[in-house]
């Protein structure tokens, strides 16, 4: 194991770049690799994530996962057709079985319930699923792939189907029955961060925004446009999500309430009804990933604060099914962050890889094909989780100009500015209502730290139109030309 601490700056640069490549890189395409298991007549084994211990936690003796080593030390890594509670009693075992559902998923002995709330919610439309799987069908020759966004670029992660087991069972997340597709998403999810103990605790907005290509809000729950933003989202068919945070509340006081804290549900809508005094009361629906466990007061399934009235307008239903509603004052109490994914399953994406030295910029064209229309642009930074945790990295400063180019075949280009944004988070993006057909330039710098020495991005769209990217080996702007065009252009 390397040891962080004793290594001088330029040696963590370059055990940094490692570890991202390491993380991230991908081993080739899923028709590739299957097409050779099955001339070879060789079941598939995954040398970048190999069925062993490091696939399971990267550091075994870091003092933050003792509390995990005396158990995950008796796992065993089995392939899926091999494990008796996967395969019914022909042996058939199957990605999907008839239509994916959100009560699919069962959480295992892995801490992630924000990833898992995301393919919950995201499972309410299944093709938003099924798309991500480049085959729907099982093989003996046990190769899959799935399709991610990650740090921006989509890429095919390709996994064997060994899985970890401990007493001849998926140790981890899997879906209720003989279906494959929750362990698949979930492995290809700890390959893209170097084992299953690393995706262990996150945030559902960069989840969202992973499996989904789409920019993401976060809303405080405290904050005075909560209601306006949920029921924008829930008419938008938007992807929402909701972390229930730490409160003075103990554990027990919320078990009895059927509340887990410091734990992710999907948000599955909102509502408006009145209750049997005629008040008007907002109500959340939301759902425990688990498939079970549901809040207990007031609106819970078995509340008696339901009129039939209002359960005909909320379209309430008595299901032991993980959802229940909720009232906007007990969402606050409990309840800290909302996240709004703005999928939209019509809009392309497309992406370019950039880099740029310290103290200067990146200037990258790009073109609006079509009628244009509304559009996100973002800048995506490498995510954290594929650092080591010890390794001290943080976000950097990003500033992104965008300006219109209107005469792009032109010697001297005439820069009309449209939009800028700056930020400091993985995913810094902008909305813009209306970009007309045409070419543009983004602008982008980060305030890179000294100690790094990656220097990588990468910049997307996301949007009604389809967009290019390409590179402008013939810019001439240098920063001040640049930056006194968008001024005159400001002013004009």
């Amino acid at each position: 194991m390397v040891d962080f601490k004793k290594l001088d700056m330029g040696e963590l640069g370059r055990h940094l770049f490692a570890k991202i490549l390491k993380a991230t890189a991908s081993d080739g395409k899923f028709t590739e690799i299957y097409e050779e298991c099955k001339m070879k007549q060789q079941p598939y084994e995954d040398e970048s994530f190999p069925p062993n211990e490091f696939s399971l936690i990267s550091d075994w003796d870091d003092a933050e996962v003792q509390d995990k080593v005396k158990l995950w030390k008796a796992f065993e890594w089995v392939r899926a057709t091999e494990i008796p509670s996967l395969n019914d009693d022909d042996g058939k075992l199957q990605v999907f079985f008839n239509e994916v559902s959100p009560s699919d998923i069962k959480q295992g002995l892995l801490g992630d319930c924000y990833f898992l709330s995301v393919i919950s919610v995201l499972a309410e439309k299944p093709t938003r699923i099924t798309s991500l799987f480049l085959t729907d069908k099982q093989n003996n020759l046990g190769v899959y792939g799935m399709r991610i966004c990650k740090n921006g670029e989509w890429r095919e992660v390709v996994v064997d189907d060994y899985i970890p087991c401990w007493r001849d069972d998926p140790a981890f997340s899997k879906a209720h029955g003989n279906e494959l597709w929750v362990i698949l998403l979930e492995k290809a999810w700890a390959k893209l961060h170097g084992s299953y103990e690393r995706i262990e605790a996150g945030f559902a907005e960069n989840v969202l925004r992973d499996l989904t290509g789409a920019p993401t809000q976060v809303i405080e729950t405290n904050d005075e446009t909560l209601w306006e933003s949920v029921k924008k989202a829930d008419q938008s068919n938007w992807i929402m999500a909701a972390s229930a945070g730490s409160t003075s509340a103990s554990v027990d006081a919320l078990e009895k309430l059927g509340l887990v804290g410091n734990h992710s549900y999907g948000l599955l809508g909102c509502v408006e009804i009145e209750d049997r005094f005629g008040d008007k009361v907002r109500l959340y629906q939301l759902r425990n990933p688990w498939g079970d466990f549901e809040w207990k007061g007031d609106w819970g399934d078995d509340s008696d604060t339901w009129t039939d009235e209002s359960k005909k307008v909320a379209n309430w239903t008595d299901a032991d099914d993980g959802a229940f509603f909720m009232c906007e004052e007990d969402l606050i109490k409990y309840f800290s962050r909302i996240q709004l994914c703005r999928i939209n399953d019509n809009y392309k994406y497309s992406f370019f890889k950039g880099r740029h030295k310290l103290n200067s910029f990146c200037l990258i064209r790009f073109q609006i094909n079509g009628p244009g229309g509304h559009h996100y642009l973002s800048i995506n930074q490498t995510d954290e989780r594929c650092f080591d945790r010890h390794v001290e990295y943080d976000y950097s400063n990003v500033r992104l100009i965008v300006a219109k180019i209107e005469n792009p075949d032109a010697e001297e280009k005439r820069l009309i500015y449209k939009n800028g944004k700056m930020g400091q988070d993985r995913d810094t993006w902008e909305e813009y209502e209306n970009l007309e057909p045409g070419e543009y330039y983004m602008y982008v710098e980060f305030d890179w730290p000294d100690n790094v020495q990656h220097t990588e991005f990468s910049v997307s769209c996301y949007g009604e139109a389809q967009s290019i990217f390409m590179r402008d080996e013939k810019s001439l702007f240098n920063k001040d030309d640049l930056v006194r065009q968008l001024m005159a252009s400001c002013a004009e």
